[in-house]
């Protein structure tokens, strides 16, 4: 008997492992820590994503979201709120967020406000901002914390790291 669940056992492991080498298996997020069915202006929060760029907000096919940032490399931080919603929205509507950015010490490193649109038939939307400047050099190496608030209520918390 011992012998049969050792197979079963290895059996599995080998189905497994193709997915595990495609990277499309993995342990939940543990930087995400969005508070579960988490809502904003009617729709769910499904994820909170954060990518480095220029100045200008980059357009979204050329983002590449990542933890992790060389602070020789890094000058702006912007965020993505994407929000799903249950059914096409009746209507037009604007709500406001406010994205806080908090390094491991406590310091406050920004605070930005942003005013957001939705528009009628739209089943998803995509809110991001930043916060840095133009040059490379002005993160500090360390953890960071980021927190979206809507209506005072945070709704969304992820983190990154400066290297």
């Amino acid at each position: 008997m011992p012998q049969k669940s050792s197979r079963l056992a290895l059996a599995a492991a080998l189905l497994l492992l193709p997915a595990l080498a495609l990277g499309q298996l993995r342990a939940p997020d543990e930087d995400d820590q969005t508070p579960p069915g988490a809502s904003v202006a009617g729709g769910k929060v499904a994820s909170l994503l954060v990518f480095e760029g220029p100045a200008e907000n980059l357009p979204k096919d050329q983002r590449i979201y990542r933890q992790s940032f060389d602070a020789a490399r890094t000058r702006f931080i912007f965020y993505e709120l994407d929000l799903k919603y249950p059914a096409a929205l009746p209507r037009d509507g604007r709500f406001d967020i406010q994205a806080v950015c908090v390094r491991g010490n406590g310091e406050e490193v920004f605070r930005i406000s942003q005013a957001c649109r939705q528009d009628a038939g739209w089943t998803s939307s995509h809110h991001s901002s930043g916060w840095g400047r133009p040059s490379t050099g002005g993160w500090k190496p360390g953890a960071y914390t980021l927190k979206i608030l809507h209506e005072g209520r945070e709704v969304a918390v992820g983190s990154f790291r400066i290297d």
